[in-house]
């Protein structure tokens, strides 16, 4: 168990990567599926309503998922400032104290991405069902967003371990204005990846609402 542990921690990045590539494939494979159909088998009846009951249990775990990382997005966020803070004036312990606490919300982020891409992957296996046909072109557009910020939580958890790294190399008395620097741009590149985050989640809400509107799920 502990040598598990250490090859995760130790290929962290290269597994998520991989995740992300299986996920996006699956994605993608979903939209060739649809999009190639003959125009006939495209929908049973083409002003008929139906929502495979799967399909709906998965959007709204989805839903719950999403939800979920916006708010832990938005605490992260409040820390982020503070560790730039304590760098700038020279408390890299507190700065060390608060990128482990990072860490620790990371698991939950993590766990959140995680359950959000499940979820896509049941929704994608149940998508050719949806009807009417606008619906499923919308829900596939959402399951699209949906990869696409489980794609950048996988960067802002990297990006948090490379702030941690950094933070360490500080209390080991690399005081250099170059790895100020690098601390300023990680938290940055943190702060967009947040903000891209957030923006994906606005979107793939919009979808999801705008899909219920279409197959007469209004809740």
């Amino acid at each position: 168990m502990n040598r598990l542990k250490e090859f995760i921690s130790t290929y962290r990045k290269e597994l998520y990567a991989i995740l992300l590539v299986i996920l996006v494939t699956a994605v993608t494979v979903g939209a060739l599926s649809y999009f190639s159909r003959p125009a006939n088998t495209a929908s049973n009846n083409g002003s008929a309503v139906y929502t495979p009951p799967e399909f709906m249990k998965a959007r709204s775990r989805a839903g719950d998922a999403a939800e979920e990382i916006v708010s832990l997005i938005k605490t992260s966020r409040k820390d982020l400032g503070l560790i730039s803070e304590a760098d700038r004036v020279g408390d890299y312990s507190t700065g060390l104290k608060l990128v482990v606490k990072e860490i620790k919300r990371n698991s939950n982020i993590r766990n959140a991405a995680t359950a959000l891409s499940e979820e896509l992957g049941n929704m994608l296996k149940n998508i050719n069902d949806v009807r009417p046909e606008q619906a499923t072109r919308v829900g596939l557009q959402a399951i699209t967003t949906g990869s696409e910020l489980v794609q950048r939580l996988v960067n802002y958890n990297n990006y948090t371990y490379d702030l941690l790294e950094l933070i360490k190399s500080r209390l080991s008395g690399d005081r250099s204005q170059a790895k100020s620097d690098k601390i300023k741009k990680t938290i940055e590149n943190m702060n967009t990846e947040a903000d891209t985050i957030n923006s994906l989640s606005d979107e793939y809400r919009g979808l999801i609402s705008k899909f219920d509107n279409l197959v007469g799920q209004n809740n």
